[in-house]
């Protein structure tokens, strides 16, 4: 009997460590853990000098468990044709991301951290003084939500446009009237 109530308590123990929660992502080094949440039981820890992107790295051998990615450059190959401009920038996460141009109402959006750009759509330019009209001014809330202010130098006149984005930058619509620059800005 003793046998048989040693063997019930020792499955029920095994039972209840079998049940214990995923400890493979809890951003400490336990258990049997070569380094924070892989090795053992975990699986692989990724390799930071192997050259490719794996495990659950960001990029080529950083983020996740290796170096930090933001310090890193890279030169894409170019995928879209534009005149010599300035570009206003603005990433909501390591992904995802937009620019537009000052001039020329180019917009283009990543999902992608960069690797590749999709073109975007500004409505047509309302006010009278066009090829004098610059963006100024581009922010994103998250994801979706962004605005985008366009206004003309002072010397030529006062307009200013603010258009808005809640498809991260694919589409945007004039939500004002031309703005007096005194007021505004």
């Amino acid at each position: 009997m003793k046998k048989l109530l040693l063997l019930c308590f020792l499955a029920t123990l095994a039972s209840l460590n079998c049940q214990r929660p995923d400890d493979c992502s809890n951003g400490v080094k336990d258990g049997d853990e070569v380094d924070i949440d892989c090795g053992g039981r975990c699986g692989e820890c990724p390799n930071c000098l192997d050259g490719i992107q794996n495990y659950q790295e960001l990029g080529v051998d950083c983020g996740s468990n290796c170096k930090p990615c933001k310090n890193t450059w890279e030169i894409l190959p170019p995928n879209f044709q534009t005149f010599d401009s300035n570009w206003l920038m603005d990433f909501t996460s390591e992904t995802n991301g937009l620019i537009v141009s000052f001039y020329g109402r180019e917009v283009y959006t990543t999902k992608n951290g960069g690797e590749t750009w999709e073109e975007g759509f500004l409505p047509p330019y309302q006010g009278t003084a066009e090829p004098y009209a610059q963006m100024v001014k581009l922010y994103m809330a998250d994801d979706s939500l962004g605005f985008l202010v366009e206004k003309v130098e002072p010397a030529i006149s006062a307009e200013c446009f603010l258009y808005r984005t809640t498809d991260g930058g694919t589409t945007w619509q004039l939500v004002t009237k031309p703005i007096d620059m005194d007021v505004a800005f």
